[in-house]
């Protein structure tokens, strides 16, 4: 996979190594073919050092953002950076970050800081130390300005790894003005009661883009963690308690309860053939009177459509599912942790915030900062949260949370009926790409008796 010549490179061998277990890493997250484990090696548990350096102390970082909106944003935050430090950031973008890293690793220039689009690599990538922790500034400047969801998010055994960088919250509802509850949902039996009175007066509630799938599985997820509660949540993602576990069926149960036919637009097999675009939504929306109450979901389209006004209100539970992308360091050089101390600061972003199509989960940026209404309530309740909790499907192996994972779910909701088989064949595939709970607590305990006699013989010696 790599160049011989490099691992002969006057660069920090252990460093190379940890790198290349980052591109192991990324690679299943990114939908890419999963690559074999490395074998075992010395350098495996090396910690990073700091390559060479140009006279300059200049920066290289590396990150999911490339797009033509987003690119000139992000290379003016880091000039900012460079105009108050004197430290040059030279920035690369790619969408296909392992790509991005493969040919950073080629021309022998390992990057001080990643921008990873899912903060659940942080926890392998600290464990293989390939990433550092914050210093002591860059974690009181993530302390000061994020709430404790987003520290979490964020750490692994109490140490702080990353800085939080962008977000997006999946527990929002949008739907015009007039057929929204004035104080919201209470509930998920109140937003049931809302759309069985609705269809009894033979109106649809839903309109759901199912066509791309990862819709129905953000559905899902916030019904789970809403009837089902976090500690589910979190054992179902790390495949501690089964699919056809008696709360997760619940909470599927649930789901189809509220995506019942007649509650969604065109019934279920419209639903899985809606699909996410702007043109859908106006045709939705932008008609009176429209023929559904709430759009279940993202929000991207809404703008892009020039459907006004547009209201929107917080799915009935006191946590959040949402996304966010991280930015993390491969060395605790005092340039790299400045840059992450600035990074977490309201004023670094704010420009960012101001220009629109960015929402920050810093919750020190007014809100008031934001362009418009939407926007705000993103911020908002991703700010707020008392819970907060990342996409599960996103969190799962691609062979379990991607493609397979949605077509499932538009094969339970065109057949109630089947939930049972469907389950189980869920379970077959979470066991193969994750193994069992049992397996994996055994292998934690294994893995803890070898720290603890490794520490013991350390200390003896």
């Amino acid at each position: 996979m790599f160049p011989f010549s490099i691992l002969h490179s006057p660069f920090s061998r252990p460093l190379l190594i940890a790198v290349a277990l980052i591109l192991l890493l990324l690679l299943p997250a990114c939908g890419r073919p999963a690559a074999p484990a490395p074998p075992d090696s010395p350098f495996a548990e090396a910690a990073p050092t700091a390559s060479p350096r140009p006279a300059d102390d200049a920066l290289r970082m590396i990150g999911h953002i490339a797009s033509d909106q987003q690119l000139p944003q992000m290379e003016a935050l880091l000039a900012r950076f460079s105009a108050q430090t004197g430290v040059a950031v030279d920035y690369k973008g790619d969408p296909l970050l392992p790509e991005l890293l493969r040919q950073q690793l080629d021309a022998e220039q390992i990057p001080d800081l990643i921008l990873l689009p899912v903060p659940n690599w942080i926890d392998a990538l600290a464990s293989a130390g390939a990433i550092v922790p914050l210093d002591e500034a860059a974690s009181a400047a993530v302390e000061a300005h994020f709430g404790e969801g987003w520290q979490q998010l964020v750490s692994v055994d109490g140490q702080l790894f990353g800085v939080p960088f962008d977000a997006r919250s999946k527990s929002l509802l949008y739907g015009p003005p007039s057929l929204l509850p004035a104080d919201g949902f209470a509930d998920l039996a109140d937003l049931q009661r809302f759309a069985e009175v609705r269809a009894a007066q033979g109106n649809v509630t839903f309109a759901l883009p199912g066509a791309i799938g990862w819709t129905l599985t953000d559905s899902f997820e916030n019904t789970l963690l809403a009837s089902a509660g976090p500690e589910v949540y979190d054992a179902l993602r790390d495949h501690r308690i089964p699919w056809t576990d008696d709360r997760v069926v619940a909470a599927f149960d649930t789901w189809l309860a509220l995506l019942r036919p007649g509650h969604l637009l065109d019934g279920a097999a419209g639903t899985v053939e809606l699909p996410l675009r702007a043109d859908v939504f106006a045709t939705i929306f932008d008609v009176e009177p429209p023929p559904a109450a709430l759009w279940w979901g993202p929000e991207g389209v809404i703008a892009e459509s020039g459907v006004a006004p547009i209201g929107v209100t917080p799915f009935p539970m006191d946590g959040v599912v949402g996304v966010g992308s991280v930015v993390v360091a491969t060395n605790a050089r005092p340039a790299t942790m400045a840059l992450l101390a600035y990074l977490a600061q309201p004023d670094a972003i704010l420009p960012w915030v101001e220009a629109g199509g960015f929402v920050s989960p810093n919750r020190d940026v007014p809100l008031d900062a934001y362009p418009d209404a939407l926007s705000r309530a993103q911020a908002a309740q991703l700010v707020d949260a008392s819970l907060f909790r990342y996409d599960l499907s996103d969190r799962l192996p691609p062979k379990l949370g991607g493609d397979y994972l949605w077509g499932q779910l538009k094969a339970i909701l065109l057949a109630p009926d089947e939930l049972p088989r469907l389950l189980a064949e869920i379970e077959r595939v979470a066991i193969r790409e994750q193994g069992s709970g049992l397996t994996q607590n055994a292998e934690r305990k294994t893995q803890n008796d070898k720290r603890k006699t490794t520490s013991v013989q350390a200390t003896l010696e």
